[in-house]
């Protein structure tokens, strides 16, 4: 195929891109990028374009423009992928003498002059193989039979290569070579999270740590092959080598060469955007038959593949119009293959029948294809959960850290397994948002909204520990998983969807968060009094002291008979209405009864969800944020009729307080953490959990109290506000 076939037919240039194939001076020699974006596509354009200027390439094994190995990895042990496993220089050897033998053999063999025996002067072995002219012919062949060689006979040979080196400089004429798919050469020596093992050998998901090798050694193989060919592009002004690498393997080439910066700056990263994906996918339409399509003439590209009255499709549960092109790029992992599966999906739709459901049934057909090829991809890199079970327990669509928690636990107590803190295989929803099935939300500078952010697959990547970043609250599952979770957890996932948002990689959250203060109550010996004849006239009371004492915040909920959650953005507001609750138990009946609450303070998101009772719809809202949780383990500490705050609740209290503040009525008395039975860090600061292996909130603690008036006898003098 001509170099402009591919230019104008098939590859979309971004600006690196249009740089790499316009390069002619060699500068970009390594193409790197994830799986399903193009790396063959862009190398075989470069080859072709290559090929027209100079008119010389070093083919492949079959004469094929792309150099790629031909051959299985072979079957090596574990003791000698071991040995191997620390020894870049061993590997850059291999690929150096491989490629060196490739050029060597072409230039003797284009000049007339083939090698004879001993010329070299290096191991019989590749003296065989280069003095051959029916075998051996290029880099891959040369490397393929190296690594088929027994030890003994390969250490050799990288031993003694007399004067290959020299030959290889002595090059005089123009040799191009293009290699690719080292890759998936090396795919054996990955890892297998997801094989029949001994349970000896199983990390907590019955996977495998280990299986034919390491991941280590499938990443030096492909960073050592671009370490070469910079060492041998640098020495041979003729000599050009071009190879790709996968974006995984890149990311680790700063252990394995110290040139990290210049490699970066010769490496082409594919990269892309939302246009150029919108573009990739519309070129792909500009190629198909007029008989494929609903409206050929039609200007618009979406408007040719699936007419004009499917240019927008609705959300399954919002109803809200979406450009079709923006619905089916937010349900792909942003890979241009899943742009391509998809419109195959809906290609393959007879062009009259391409209506709305339709669309939709094809693009989810296509996406859990997408979402299983990804999980596949990234199961060597990343201990993936078993997603059956895991989409059993997603309640819903937008999630808090508190949910993130609760999944996790609910997982690993599903497979029997104690939670073990920085093990990224004991935090399944980690893994998710590692690998970008599970979104934040994000504020930007100069942007009064945030938005929402997906992990595309060239922002992957593998540092240490399990922990989604602490400053995240909230959550939100990618829609290419909607439907994957709601075939497997039934109504629930549709009840709770989120409904003021559509859910997408770089969607505006149309709510702000908003900062609140929370205070979390609760009865104190409510199972006394549920045995007691009080108790269903106290139901009642606290509902009737709810309506009057909490009409004015901003939200209030009794829930299981005895809890009381007070949520509002002045705190003074919710401390007297604690300290009202507590007064009207006080004097409830026979005055037994007690009230405690726990307090915190920070960014609180309101979710409305949808519920359903006696054949009719309606909604509420489920407040959602750490605060509440803080609150909640809190409240327990708490000495009844009174309240127990943590730091961040009285620092921000402190900061709007001034003196002709109602609120200057209270005053604050630091609590000990082992007066509550609670450890404390080295700062003397409570460690707040609700068990070891939970996260603690570390905060000091402060009993709210009123000012002591005129001529009372305070035992103590308490912080004052």
């Amino acid at each position: 195929m001509k170099f402009e076939t591919y230019r104008q037919e098939l590859i979309h240039e971004t600006t690196a891109i249009q740089r790499f194939l316009d390069d002619t001076r060699g500068e970009f020699f390594v193409i790197s990028a994830p799986r399903g974006f193009g790396k063959t596509l862009l190398l075989l354009a470069k080859c072709a374009e290559v090929l027209e200027r100079t008119g010389t390439i070093l083919r492949g094994a079959g004469g094929q423009l792309i150099d790629k190995p031909s051959d299985q990895f072979p079957n090596w042990s574990e003791d000698r992928v071991d040995a191997l496993n620390d020894d870049p220089d061993y590997w850059r050897t291999l690929w150096r003498i491989a490629i060196q033998s490739a050029c060597v053999k072409h230039h003797a063999m284009a000049s007339g002059t083939p090698l004879k025996r001993g010329e070299i002067g290096c191991d019989k072995l590749l003296d065989d193989a280069l003095c051959n002219p029916n075998v051996y012919m290029s880099t891959c062949e040369f490397f393929v039979f190296m690594m088929n060689r027994p030890p003994r006979e390969q250490m050799r040979i990288t031993q003694n290569t007399g004067a290959l080196s020299a030959y290889f400089n002595a090059i005089n004429r123009p040799i191009n070579l293009f290699i690719d798919n080292v890759e998936e050469y090396f795919q054996p020596l990955l890892k297998d999270y997801h094989g029949d093992i001994d349970p000896d050998d199983q990390n907590s998901f019955g996977t495998s740590f280990y299986s034919i090798g390491s991941n280590r050694l499938w990443a030096m193989a492909q960073c050592t092959l671009v370490s070469a060919a910079l060492e041998l592009n640098d020495a041979s002004r003729h000599v050009k080598v071009y190879c790709t690498i996968r974006h995984e393997a890149f990311l680790e080439m700063g252990k394995f060469d110290n040139r990290l910066q210049k490699i970066h700056g010769l490496t082409l990263q594919i990269i892309y955007n939302y246009q150029d994906y919108k573009r990739i996918f519309e070129k792909n339409i500009e190629l198909m038959p007029a008989a494929e399509l609903v409206e050929p003439r039609a200007k618009d590209p979406m408007a040719r593949f699936v007419g004009s009255k499917n240019c927008q499709m609705k959300h399954r549960v919002m109803r809200s119009p979406q450009a079709t092109f923006d619905f089916i790029l937010r349900h792909t992992v942003y890979r241009p293959r899943d742009l391509m599966l998809i419109g195959q999906a809906i290609a393959n739709i007879r062009p009259e029948e391409r209506n709305d459901l339709e669309l939709h049934n094809a693009i989810a057909g296509a996406t859990e294809t997408v979402v299983n090829a990804l999980l596949s991809e990234m199961r060597p890199f990343f201990p993936i959960p078993d997603m059956d079970t895991l989409a059993r327990m997603i309640p819903r669509n937008a999630l808090t850290a508190q949910d993130i928690d609760d999944i996790n636990a609910d997982y690993l107590a599903s497979r029997k397994i104690e939670r073990k803190a920085g093990l990224l295989d004991h935090a399944p929803m980690s893994v998710l948002f590692r690998i970008g099935l599970l979104g934040v939300i994000k504020r930007r500078l100069r942007e009064f909204l945030p938005h929402q952010h997906f992990r595309k697959p060239f922002q992957v990547t593998f540092e240490d520990g399990a922990d989604i970043p602490p400053t995240e609250e909230f959550f939100l599952i990618h829609p290419s998983l909607d439907q994957f979770i709601l075939d497997r957890s039934g109504s629930r996932y549709d009840r709770n969807f989120e409904a003021r948002n559509m859910i997408g990689d770089d969607l505006p959250w149309a709510e702000p968060l908003k900062s609140f203060f929370v205070l979390k109550g609760d009865v104190c010996k409510f199972s006394e009094i549920m045995d007691s004849d009080n108790y269903p006239l106290l139901i009642g009371r606290l509902e009737h002291w709810a309506q009057t004492v909490a009409t004015h915040i901003y939200f209030y909920e009794l829930s299981g008979g005895d809890s009381i959650l007070l949520v509002d953005k002045n705190p003074f507001r919710l401390i007297d209405m604690a300290m009202q609750f507590i007064s009207s138990a006080n004097e409830f009946v026979d005055k037994s009864i007690s009230i405690r609450f726990g307090g915190s303070a920070g960014p609180i998101l309101f979710h409305t969800a949808n519920r359903r009772r006696e054949n009719e719809n309606y909604l509420i809202d489920i407040p959602m944020g750490l605060p509440l949780r803080y609150a909640a383990r809190i409240e327990p500490l708490a000495e009844p009729d009174t309240i127990l705050i943590d730091d961040a609740f009285r620092t921000r209290m402190l900061e709007i307080a001034n003196g002709d503040h109602p609120g200057s009525d209270y005053v604050f008395t630091a609590v000990a953490a082992e007066a509550v039975g609670l450890e404390a860090d080295a700062a003397g600061k409570a460690l707040v959990r609700k068990g070891p292996s939970d996260p603690a909130h570390v905060t000091s603690l402060w009993q709210v109290s009123l000012r002591q008036t005129e001529g009372e006898d305070p035992q103590s003098q308490p912080e004052a506000l």
